[in-house]
């Protein structure tokens, strides 16, 4: 049993063997053949060359992700003006709600980066200061620098607003 295995391998070989032949023998004579590249991949890997040319793509994917991160960070940067507030979901103009109101609203947040300022002054009450900023996809926390309060809120990316939430009233900053 194991010779026929053996010679049924051999005749394999010889026929692809035969067949090699053949396809030589196809070659016109005024048509030499020629080997273009014994270079094999090990001597790829370690020619001056291919490593200069990984090192190049090793710089510019470092480039392309620290733009990548920094346009991240840096895509809510601006300056945002409080335009309307929102009442249990009936939207009103600020001037409108000034003029109920009868007072002077002032709202402003302007973000850079992780870092933003707050001027906020209506009713006698005036909060100005610093305080960072962190989006999580389309909602954000404002955190105070000055002591431990927070707000949040979500970043409508159709109007281009930050949208601050408190006690069922939401103020509405339009980016300018």
């Amino acid at each position: 049993m194991e010779l026929k295995k053996d010679e049924a391998m051999e005749k394999q070989v010889t026929e692809q063997a035969i067949g090699l032949e053949d396809n030589m023998l196809d070659l016109k004579e005024d048509e030499p053949y020629v080997i273009k590249d014994m270079t094999t991949v090990s001597e790829v890997g370690t020619s001056k060359k291919g490593l200069a040319i990984a090192g190049i793509l090793l710089i510019v994917i470092a480039v392309v992700a620290t733009i990548a991160v920094y346009i991240n960070i840096h895509k809510y940067d601006g300056k945002y003006v409080a335009t309307a507030a929102s009442i249990y979901g009936a939207e009103y103009e600020l001037e409108l709600v000034e003029t109920l109101a009868g007072i002077n609203i002032v709202a402003e947040i302007e973000i850079n980066g992780k870092k933003c300022h707050i001027i906020l002054d209506m009713a006698g009450m005036n909060a100005n200061g610093n305080a960072e900023i962190e989006f999580d996809g389309e909602a954000f926390t404002l955190k105070s620098k000055v002591n431990d309060s927070t707000l949040s809120g979500k970043y409508d990316k159709d109007r281009k607003a930050l949208i601050l939430n408190s006690q069922g009233v939401d103020l509405i900053f339009e980016k300018q």
